[in-house]
């Protein structure tokens, strides 16, 4: 009989709805990309065509990610989400690399990021934050706020998350609307510039994925509460499956917008785009109203990381690969409370030295590295694994998940080749988990519950 893993058999509560775990993948993936990338794309495709195409290509190749997701979240409905399939689909080591990497730099670099776009954001709206030190004050302010509430159980944090979640597709909803509804002349009838591309079309098609992938990614993030949600076998594929559509159909509607009010040169050279067409659709009011919803969208992305993150490392205190006090949980709110406040506080370091920028630029790259294998676990589950549950088995097994794989690595491979040398010290940074996962495991040998790396039964 299959023994379960620590991880599984935790005091955690059961708890987040479908409509919970839907949002959490909406709020996973949209933050502030939405406004800003399709400058990105436009830099590197010049046509309203390609434009859109790169946005349609990159959301059929998270589409597909999310549901591998889907099959692995519904076979093993673990607390840690994407760490557990990498412990369980290839080694503890694997599952161990992605955690520490998420620890040390991505989640609270890109928390960080986010808490600086927030506080920046709401200084343009809110008279009296204008110094530097203000925006500090509010950025950590947001920061410490969120962790308190998410303390007092997931329920609340995830009340929260609802409701600034919610508050972005509503105001995504009358940015769109507003785009299409009010009568102008539509930029999408002049074709772009004269050149389409520079380079070969391959090269440039694939420099403009980037910033469409980095934007589609945070599917993952719904499944580190996967310990936490209630019926998760059934819950788990529908929310993947019904936010990434969700999230494809706003992404490629916001940017259908931004190219039917301004001409691509004038994209292509903006660092206010959403601002920009707001602004062009209801003047003033319509910067302001842009604002608000920057606001409200990194609110609610910074609630989604507090909310989501601490499960992973929780899971890898619970399995001995961190210390122990790691895997303590709030008698009373059943919490993973220790490392809770533990990443608020290594976030706000992050934040206050501002050198989240330069951290993210190491080991976004990484991000592409772990889903290509979490995804790879799907075939190495089916076959070490036949006999398990799998009330939900990915759609095109195997070419498509073989298709993500293939173009997560491809996408690795180039960002590598041409962000160096950042992604070299990224790829030192994760690296030095090799050691650290040998020194937690010995370190924690004698305090294991239970062997690690052996697949639970579903429940």
């Amino acid at each position: 009989m299959i023994k379960p893993s620590p991880a599984d058999d935790s005091p955690l509560e059961r708890s987040l709805t479908l409509f919970d775990t839907t949002l959490l993948v909406i709020g996973g993936i949209i933050g502030t990309g939405v406004f800003f990338n399709t400058t990105n794309v436009a830099q590197r495709v010049h046509t309203p065509a390609l434009i859109l195409s790169v946005w349609l290509v990159g959301g059929l190749i998270a589409a597909v990610g999310a549901l591998s997701f889907a099959e692995l979240g519904a076979m093993l409905p673990l607390v840690g989400g994407e760490y557990a399939f990498l412990r369980e689909g290839w080694h503890p080591l694997a599952g161990f690399l992605y955690g520490w990497t998420l620890l040390l730099v991505i989640s609270p670099g890109g928390t960080a990021a986010v808490t600086m776009k927030f506080a920046q954001t709401l200084a343009t709206i809110v008279p009296g934050i204008t110094s530097p030190f203000a925006i500090k004050v509010v950025g950590l302010a947001a920061i410490w706020s969120l962790t308190m509430v998410n303390f007092f159980g997931v329920k609340p944090g995830a009340v929260v998350q609802n409701i600034f979640t919610s508050g972005k597709l509503v105001a995504l909803a009358i940015l769109i609307g507003c785009g299409f509804l009010i009568p102008h002349t539509s930029e999408l009838l002049h074709g772009g510039s004269a050149t389409p591309y520079e380079g070969s079309f391959l090269t440039a098609f694939g420099a403009a994925l980037a910033p469409v992938l980095f934007s589609y990614g945070g599917w993952q993030s719904c499944t580190w509460t996967a310990g936490e949600i209630r019926d998760p076998q059934r819950t788990l594929p529908r929310a993947l499956i019904v936010g990434i559509l969700i999230v494809i159909a706003v992404y490629i509607s916001a940017a259908a917008v931004y190219l039917h009010v301004l001409p691509v040169e004038a994209i292509r050279h903006t660092e206010t785009l959403a601002t920009d067409a707001a602004s062009k659709l209801l003047g003033h009011a319509g910067s302001v109203f842009i604002s608000t919803a920057i606001v409200v969208s990194t609110f609610g992305f910074i609630d989604m990381t507090l909310l989501t993150a601490p499960r992973v490392f929780y899971a890898m205190g619970h399995d001995g690969f961190l210390f122990k006090a790691a895997a303590y949980v709030h008698p009373r709110y059943k919490t993973p409370a220790v490392m809770l406040i533990f990443f608020a506080f290594w976030t706000s370091i992050v934040f206050l030295a501002g050198s989240y920028d330069a951290l993210l630029s190491y080991t976004t790259f990484g991000d592409w590295i772990f889903f290509g294998l979490t995804v790879a676990a799907v075939f190495t589950l089916r076959r070490r694994r036949p006999d398990l549950p799998r009330p939900y088995r990915v759609w095109g097994y195997p070419l498509l998940p073989a298709l993500f794989v293939a173009a997560a690595f491809g996408f690795v491979v180039i960002n590598f080749i041409a962000n160096q040398p950042q992604t070299s010290y990224g790829l030192l940074l994760i690296l030095t988990g090799i050691p650290a996962f040998y020194f937690f495991r010995k370190l924690n040998a004698k305090n294991r519950l239970h062997g690690v790396g052996e697949t639970p039964p579903t429940r």
